[in-house]
């Protein structure tokens, strides 16, 4: 993680995020990148808006920016794969369905 938490929140800065998508949600990979001239956005694997050559003029990228928590790129992959296997094999697992809240009575018990 990184340690310095200040940021300028009219400048965005390519990177990996962490993020949640609702209030009592889980955490899903994001992340800003900047190449060629282009904002783009990733949260979760999928591609929010179109390449960008001013980042305000897409709102996934500010949401990213005002509301992410940096991450590094071992962390961001792990998200990414961890909500690829819910959705494929647990789909109780909050991760299977990162839009919504978390509801811990579908959970399976731990032990």
């Amino acid at each position: 993680m990184r340690s310095d938490p200040s940021r300028s929140i009219d400048k965005p800065e390519p990177g990996y995020f962490a993020i949640k998508l609702v209030k009592g949600g889980v955490r899903v990979a994001a992340r800003l990148s900047h190449d060629n001239g282009l904002w783009m956005v990733e949260i979760n694997g999928e591609t929010k808006g179109a390449p960008v050559a001013d980042p305000t003029e897409n709102a996934a990228i500010w949401r990213v920016w005002h509301g992410g928590q940096f991450i590094s790129e071992s962390e961001y992959h792990y998200l990414l794969e961890r909500s690829t296997w819910a959705a494929q094999n647990a789909p109780a697992d909050p991760f299977a369905n990162p839009s919504k809240p978390a509801d811990l009575r579908r959970m399976a018990p731990l032990f």
